[in-house]
Formats: C-alpha cells, structure tokens, sequence
C-alpha cells in the first residue's frame, strides 16, 4: 500500500508545540549577576533520558585547520575539495532496513545523526572563512542560544567551493541547519528537532585523458593545468535534500529532592531548589524523514564515446534524475529492571523499540530523445531492536545492541554489537564486536539511467555477512593510542574492472593496526599517525597496506601568554597500491588493477596563531611539487593539487 511519507510524519511534529510551554527561568546564578563560561555540545547518541553526555567546544588549533581533513583521515578524494572521496581505511557500516546512499560525498552534508545540538550559559557564535587557489572559498557561519537553562536552539550555514586546477573541476557545496534542545527541569519531558538542507553542485571532468601529459615531463615543460584534454566536456553532478528529525522522551520514576544547606550543613525542608526525575520507565519517539534528489548531466556525445565505449547507449544527452523519499518512525521503551537498592545494576537499562519504515525510489532517464520513468518503487520494512547498557559514568561500561527486521523488503536484515569501555588507572581499553547481516543498497539492487541499466531481481544478490572485531587502547595522559581490527566481509558487493556490478560470494578478510602518539619536549611537539593493513584479495578490495600522517611543529606562547603560535609541517604518505577508478555516471568508485597510486610524500607548511577568541591558519600546500617525480594522484585520471596557498580565519563571539 502506498502511504503519503507525510501522514506518518505527522505524529511526531505536534508534540514539538509543547517547547512554546516551557517559560524562561531565571535563575539564583543570574540575580547575583554571575556568568558562567559553559559553551558544551552533544548529538543524538548523547542525548539520554537519565542525563546528558556533553563535550566542550572545540577550541584548538586543530579543529580550526582541518577544515577538509579527508587525508588526515586516510581518506581521499578526485583532487579538488567538494569531490567524491574514497575511504583508505575501510570501516564503512551500512544501516540496517533501506540504504539510500546514492553518492560518495556525504561527508560534505548535514546529517541528523551527525547534527551538534549546544547547552551554552551564554550566547555562542562563530565565523570561519577560508581561501585558497583556483578560488577555493568556504564561509560557516553558527549562532546558538539558549532561550532558558533547558531550551537550546541555533542554526548554521555553510557553504564551501573551488574551480579546481584542471578543466570542469568545479564544486559547490550549500548546507543549512537548524535545531533545537529541550529538557524540562525536572527531567520529565526532553525533544530534539532538527531540519538540514543540502545543495551540491559538481562538474565532472572524468579525469584528464592522458596520464603521461602528467606524470612524464620534466617540471619546467609542464604545460598549464587548464589546457590538459579531460574526458567530459559538459558533465555534472547535482544533488539537493532535505532531512527532517524529532525526537522525545517521557520519564516517569522517583524525584530527587535537592533542598538548601546552610554552612553547618543544616538542611532546610522548605527550601527546595530542584527536583529531578530518576526515570525507571521511559518512553521514546522519533522520526526522521529525508528526501534526495539526485541529477547526472552530459550534453557532449563525442568526449562521453570515450569514456563509456561499449558500456552504455551513447547516442543522445544524458539527463538523469534519481527520487528517493524515506520515512521512518520508531517507538521505544526504556525500563531500569534492578532496584535501585543494588548499586551495581541499578543504572542498567533495557531499551525495547520498534519502528517503521517507508520508501520511495524513482528514476527518469532520456531514451531515444524522450524522458522516461525508468524505476518507481516503493518499500516498506517492519524492524525491531534491544538494547542493554549501563551509564556512562561507570569507569566499566558495556553496551549491547541488537536490531532486525521483522518484515518487508529488507526482511531479516540483522545487525548486532556489543562495546565495552574498562578504564583501568589511567589506561582505557575498548573492545568491540559487531555482526552485520545486510541486504544491498538500493542502488545496488536496481540502476536505471539513460547510460546505465541494470536489476538483480531475476538473479538477487546475496545478503553481506561481515563479523568486525576492534580492540583501542588509550592512555589519555600520554597521548598514545593504539588499536587494531579484524574484518571477514563475506559476499561483498562492488564494481568491477569494467565498470559493472560484481559480487564476491567468499569471504574477504582485512587486518588492520594502528598507532598514534604525540611527543613534546619544550616547544617542540611531534604527533605521530601510523597504519597497517592487509586484504587478502587485493584487486576487489584495494587499498595501501602502510599509511601515516604526521606533523611536526613549534608552539609557543607570545606577548604574555596572550597569542598562541604554532608553526611547523604535515606529511602524508601511503604505500603504492591499485587505487580505484571512479565512474561520474554512476557517481561510484570501481576496481582496477592497472594503474599504481601513492608512494608520494605530500608536504604542507603552516602558520597558526590564536589570539583570545581569534585564530589564523595559512599554509602551502603540496611543497614538494613535482620532487621527485609527477605522480600525486587521487584515483587514476585525477591528479591532486599543485603547489597552492591557503589560508583562513575564524571568529568566535560570545555575549
């Protein structure tokens, strides 16, 4: 049955009225003309019906200069900010029910589950502007508040471009946000609302055409960049969304009284200054609803002949659309099952919910010059969950989670993880264990474009089976972390060599281990990012088997302590490895096993400085251009950046 996403959203908006109810309080701290310095951030996961778990906001140097921070990472993208991006250490987890991932630059959108939400004692707002060659530009803007102790809300813009170094390289990113947090005072009733709004723009060159233009002059007869012949000529890629969360709770249980103490420690009952719910029982709610729209573009039919050959219809320009509508609405309940009267069990929770799913999936294409409705789909899922943890105060926490669907299109889709926290003296060791049965995407069951056509439903694939185990150990104090993680990813889905959807009914495993340690001795600090991997079927899976990022730089306080500089240099480098290639049509990255990537240090200098609430970043990036050769590459056909200046400022103000 076809039901309009909107009548299931419907139940979860009106309770949003009851924020209009919540008066503002002023509080002891504030007649006495107190101000508190309290700016905290936290997400969905923190946000829990006993407390919530907040963060300070981020006021380093490094939180401010990574401000595309994909190599940091080990991840890398087609060599121009904006662009899809590959992960080089593979630990992707797909959701369980619908998968609507159609594209390879989520990374540069808002997401719910990814939103901050800010419990701030003042109002909080921050400016960060950036630029770079080839008119790289970025601006985000935020401004945040709460309205009373317990009523936060604020929005955020960002938006982030370049023209890129090579022809048709051109990106544009535009994201909005706004959202809201409530927590009553005495813990009774607690929301979260959020709205995101996504707009990407990319022009797809699909690589320059001739690598050996590239790689095999010597530096002084490079020609300029924008004269290379690339593979497209009119190509592009657009995308535009728009998410929309809600979520509450309703607790019921014991109140804590707090009364007035005097300085002999005497109690006065008749002075209350708070009261707090301790839930034992608990209702949730939340639903989230996301529309995408996805738009594949290309006008010039001799460059696209090249590039597709004999894999698609060529014949005519390419306008395809991709619809993808998805509701989903979930109800819980969280119970405490031991008394409180057992301290060691008695913030122990068990959370019981289900939910529902509902999907739209459509695709129009031109074919023989006529635009048609190539798929109209429509899904719905039925699943369940339970969850069992302990606070998140303990020095030894456990989190158990286990979630399936019961019915519909991805029926007995499962996923199950257990992770635990043991903080042992300073020493904390995290283990965890995770075990995915999954269907495959939505994209990955059925494609229909004007270039690409393919559908599985005559022969399905088979489900993904992956076991993951990952051990860190952190020693805060330090600064030393080391970990490792063991996947078996059976029946993996990718695209092939030859562009085309492939499946691998085995099992692949990958190892990895990784070490991270930062050394300082007077003004001098060296922080160390070290990897190791290992695929046993490299060609399907490729990625390099060392990686490491590290820096290295002088920091010093200057003029009384009052301005913070640091100094100093980043190195990136990977072992050689067969790096993907990337399809713009498809928007998906595919094997190949011809062209060898990495073995190239990649050199940034900078200069950051913090003066009170004010910071400044410039480096250059890529110092070591062309030494010892010209093989910097992303993916196959798509060279990174040359020698470039960057630099940015950031703003923060508080009232």
């Amino acid at each position: 049955m076809k039901l309009h996403p909107f009548l299931l959203l419907f139940l979860g908006i009106f309770p949003q009225l009851l924020l209009a109810q919540q008066t503002t309080d002023t509080t002891a701290q504030a007649q006495r003309g107190e101000k508190l310095n309290q700016f905290n951030y936290f997400t969905h996961q923190n946000f829990q019906t006993d407390t919530t778990l907040l963060s300070p906001i981020d006021t380093s140097l490094e939180d401010f200069y990574y401000y595309a921070p994909q190599m940091r990472n080990f991840k890398m993208n087609l060599g121009n900010n904006g662009t899809a991006q590959i992960n080089l250490s593979p630990n992707d987890s797909l959701p369980i029910g619908l998968k609507t991932q159609f594209d390879q630059i989520d990374d540069f959108r808002f997401h719910t589950n990814t939103n901050r939400f800010y419990d701030l004692s003042q109002p909080y707002a921050k400016i960060f502007y950036i630029n770079g060659a080839q008119r790289e530009e970025g601006i985000n803007i935020k401004f945040s508040q709460n309205v009373s102790p317990g009523w936060n809300t604020g929005i955020e813009y960002r938006k982030t471009g370049s023209e890129g170094f090579y022809q048709r390289q051109k990106t544009s990113h535009n994201n909005f946000g706004f959202f809201q947090s409530f927590r009553s005072k005495n813990n009774r009733y607690g929301a979260l609302a959020n709205f995101n709004y996504n707009d990407t723009y990319n022009e797809e060159n699909g690589g320059i055409r001739y690598d050996s233009l590239f790689t095999d002059l010597p530096r002084a007869e490079q020609i300029t960049r924008k004269s290379f012949e690339v593979n497209y000529l009119q190509a592009k890629n657009l995308s535009r969304s728009y998410g929309l969360g809600f979520r509450q709770f309703l607790n019921f249980g014991t109140r804590r009284i707090k009364y007035y103490k005097d300085e002999n420690d005497s109690v006065y009952v008749d002075s209350i200054i708070s009261e707090k719910i301790l839930p034992r029982i608990s209702f949730e709610h939340q639903v989230n609803y996301l529309k995408q729209e996805l738009i594949f573009e290309d006008q010039d039919v001799q460059a696209r002949n090249y590039v597709l050959g004999n894999l698609a219809d060529t014949s005519s320009n390419i306008f395809d659309l991709t619809v993808v509508n998805t509701v989903d609405n979930q109800f819980g309940v969280i119970l405490y099952p031991f008394p409180s009267h057992i301290s060691s069990l008695s913030d122990v929770r068990l959370r019981l919910s289900s939910g529902i799913q509902y999907g739209e999936y459509a695709q129009h294409g031109i074919i023989d010059q006529q635009n048609r409705l190539l798929t109209d789909n429509y899904y719905n899922n039925w699943y369940g969950g339970v969850e069992l943890r302990n606070s998140v105060y303990r020095k030894h926490q456990f989190h158990l989670q286990l979630k399936t669907v019961f019915a519909g299109h991805d029926q007995n889709d499962l996923i199950f993880k257990f992770k635990s926290l043991h903080q042992l003296g300073s020493w904390h060791f995290m283990p965890k264990l995770t075990l995915e049965t999954l269907n495959p995407t939505l994209l990955e069951e059925e494609f229909a474009s004007s270039a690409y056509q393919w559908n599985t439903s005559d022969q399905p694939l088979n489900k993904r089976n992956n076991l993951k185990l990952e051990l860190n150990i952190h020693q805060p104090k330090l600064g030393f972390s080391i970990g490792g993680r063991y996947q078996a990813l059976g029946n993996h889905i990718y695209f092939d060599a030859l562009q085309k959807l492939n499946q691998y009914n085995s099992t692949i495993t990958l190892s990895q281990i990784w070490l991270e340690q930062k050394f300082k001795l007077s003004v001098f600090h060296l922080d160390l990012k070290l990897q190791y991997q290992f695929v046993d079927q490299a060609g399907i899976i490729n990625v390099p088997e060392f990686l490491s990022y590290n820096s290295f730089y002088i920091q010093h306080e200057l003029f009384k302590k009052d301005m913070l500089m640091r100094i100093g240099v980043d190195l990136y480098y990977t072992t050689a490895y067969t790096g993907d290639g990337y399809n713009p049509v498809t928007r998906q990255f595919y094997s190949q096993t011809q062209t060898k990537l990495g073995e190239f240090p990649w050199l940034e200098a900078f200069l950051m400085v913090n003066v009170d609430r004010a910071y400044f970043f410039g480096k250059l990036s890529n110092v070591m251009e062309g030494i010892p050769n010209y093989n910097y590459f992303a993916s196959p056909g798509y060279p990174l950046n040359d020698l470039a200046f960057k630099f940015g400022v950031k703003w923060e103000f508080v009232n």
